[in-house]
């Protein structure tokens, strides 16, 4: 250990976890105890943090006394641990009315920046209310990255549908479970995967002369069998209700079943 861990190591993000494990039992410790104020959300048990490997969220009360008791419940464990913060890495977001007084005082409080725009958490934009355009655009540009680097391959037309079944399709999964996706979104998206199957010609596309709705029916229904993502944010929508309505998920199902919205019925989910 004494030479470190390169990245990409398996044993790093287990590193991280371990690590991690003394700062999140300090957290919950500590909000149990009353030294830190809770993040208000109503009537469910309040989380304390969320973590996972090195990325950490913390919900705490926005006084500023309770930001001080937090840095310093944060100072004792990185001087317990040796380890070390990346504050320019590191943000805080609070309610869009607090004046610039108080987020001045919350930043001499935390030592770190305030943030107006989205929570990006593993990758999804956190948001009040639907997702927005706007709020996608890391998709389209992570597809544009990948098909800028693939029209300069020779690919056939097998090789192509490979990439679009096991990489394209598979790009936008980890933000339809938690969101809708705005239609405009996903049939941009899907367009770009039509114009890669097709393939290109003196900088154009060339005629896509089968729907791409019927390309993504099963073989035996003469398609290929791509993943529709209309398909797949439907299915993404009833596995999410049917964890809401069966409390599957341990906090998040205690979390969302107590909240005060009616669950739509499996016809209109």
């Amino acid at each position: 250990m004494a030479g470190g861990v390169k990245q990409g190591d398996p044993l790093s993000p287990l590193l991280f976890i371990i690590g991690l494990e003394g700062l999140s039992r300090l957290l919950i410790s500590h909000h149990h105890s009353g030294y830190l104020s809770p993040f208000n959300v109503g009537r469910v048990p309040n989380p304390s943090h969320l973590a996972y490997a090195d990325d950490l969220v913390i919900f705490t009360n926005g006084r500023v006394r309770n930001l001080l008791r937090l840095s310093n419940s944060i100072s004792s464990f990185l001087q317990a641990s040796g380890q070390r913060v990346n504050l320019l890495k590191s943000k805080f977001y609070t309610y869009s009315s607090s004046s610039p007084q108080a987020l001045s005082a919350k930043e001499r409080a935390l030592k770190i920046q305030h943030d107006r725009n989205h929570l990006n958490y593993l990758g999804v934009p956190i948001c009040k209310g639907i997702l927005r355009k706007e709020d996608c655009g890391f998709l389209i540009e992570h597809f544009d990255r990948l098909l800028s680097s693939w029209y300069n391959k020779s690919l056939n037309s097998m090789g192509r549908l490979t990439l679009i079944k096991y990489t394209l399709s598979s790009i936008p999964l980890h933000l339809m479970y938690v969101h809708k996706l705005p239609k405009s979104i996903s049939s941009n998206l899907m367009k770009r995967m039509a114009n890669f199957l097709w393939g290109f010609r003196e900088g154009k596309s060339k005629h896509h002369w089968v729907s791409w709705t019927k390309i993504c029916q099963p073989t035996e229904s003469g398609g290929l069998w791509i993943k529709h993502l209309d398909n797949i944010q439907e299915a993404c929508a009833l596995k999410l209700w049917w964890k809401i309505n069966n409390n599957s998920d341990g906090g998040m199902g205690n979390f969302l079943s107590a909240r005060p919205f009616q669950l739509p019925s499996i016809a209109t989910a």
